[in-house]
């Protein structure tokens, strides 16, 4: 994608509906190679800088932050990167924008995709369930350590249909975090389901089915 001219404090490049749909992906600006704002469709505006292919830090979001002074923050990572000395934002032990921590991700990447095409926003409500996992960042997931936070939850007296329906909501997420290239593959592809014991309930028979059966008898 070509760079556009340089960011207006305020505004998305191209401009309307169609600006936030490439804003979602990543617009570069023309005057730093590398600067990047990204328009979420829920109206969340984020700096990014890219010092180099494949690695996207963030810089922070506006207004906090005014296209010049992200701009200057963009360039002082890219001078850092290339005389090899260290910068805050390339710490390499701090989640990046291509590897998040889950909690980022359902927050950053999941929400607003899932409110521009659902009404309700039930299924989001209960995020906190996941506990420790949200603080993993998307490639430290995986089957063993998902079985060991279902595990805990099992032992805390939780019951296995609902860890598998928390099991369920958490592949929803990995699964769109494939779809957007931010992992090669489902990471949960080799977890089953837990076993869950059927409940033996009693029913009553209506007028009708009594009616029936003292027939046929």
């Amino acid at each position: 994608m070509a760079p556009r001219p340089g960011f207006e404090p305020g505004t998305c490049p191209l401009g309307g509906g169609r600006a936030i749909q490439l804003c979602h992906r990543g617009e570069e600006d023309d005057k730093l190679t590398g600067f990047i704002l990204r328009v979420y469709p829920s109206g969340k505006r984020v700096y990014y800088v890219r010092p180099k292919r494949g690695s996207m830090r963030k810089i922070g979001n506006a207004p906090a932050f005014t296209p010049t002074q992200a701009r200057e923050v963009a360039q002082s990572v890219i001078q850092s990167l290339a005389a090899g000395v260290s910068h805050p934002v390339l710490d390499r032990n701090a989640p990046s924008e291509s590897d998040p921590t889950l909690q980022r991700f359902i927050e950053v990447e999941y929400t607003p995709h899932y409110e521009d095409n659902h009404r309700a926003t039930k299924n989001l409500d209960n995020l906190n369930v996941l506990g420790p996992l949200l603080n993993r960042r998307l490639s430290q997931l995986n089957a063993n350590v998902v079985d060991t936070w279902r595990r805990a939850r099992g032992r805390s007296g939780c019951a296995p249909s609902t860890i598998n329906r928390n099991i369920n909501a958490l592949r929803t997420y990995l699964s769109y975090a494939v779809n957007r290239g931010m992992l090669q593959s489902d990471p949960l592809s080799g977890l089953r389901r837990l076993d869950v014991e059927k409940e033996n309930r009693v029913r009553y028979l209506d007028a009708g089915e009594e009616k029936r059966l003292r027939a046929w008898l």
